[in-house]
């Protein structure tokens, strides 16, 4: 797991359990239901129905949870891929959902600036204003 993440979930949110080896630990859904409740996305009522446990049911459970918070803040979760590589502790799946997670959160947090108004005044003179030419042909030199 890269540094970035393993920084943010050990040192910047409060979990249960330092985190190590996130593909064991984060394989029945539980820890992600605490990474969600400790960034605003996941209510602890809901988090209240979320079990640590290992049996299938309760992964299942615990992701369908998952899956509901990850939606409702527009990440894209390909739960048909994503949930039985995490399930079945492949190497970087959990990481590449956390990663995922803390990269919307930031996002969110941290909007890009809004483009300035367009400018009222412009370089350009909105008439160009020249004297009137009363004189066609009259020039100084041929006077003189």
């Amino acid at each position: 797991m890269s540094s970035y993440v393993s920084d943010w979930l050990n040192h910047q949110l409060v979990l249960s359990t330092k985190i190590a080896v996130p593909s064991k630990q984060f394989a029945n859904g539980y820890l992600f239901g605490e990474v969600l409740v400790a960034i605003g996305w996941l209510s602890p009522d809901k988090f209240a129905d979320m079990r640590n446990s290992s049996t299938s049911i309760a992964r299942l459970e615990n992701f369908v949870i998952v899956e509901q918070a990850l939606r409702a803040n527009n990440l894209q979760f390909d739960r048909k891929v994503s949930i039985p590589l995490i399930v079945t502790e492949a190497r970087g799946a959990a990481a590449d959902l956390l990663l995922k997670i803390k990269n919307m959160k930031a996002a969110q947090d941290n909007p890009p600036p809004k483009p300035p108004p367009p400018s009222t005044t412009s370089v350009r003179p909105k008439e160009f204003k020249r004297a009137p030419m009363t004189d066609w042909g009259a020039d100084d030199f041929f006077l003189k």
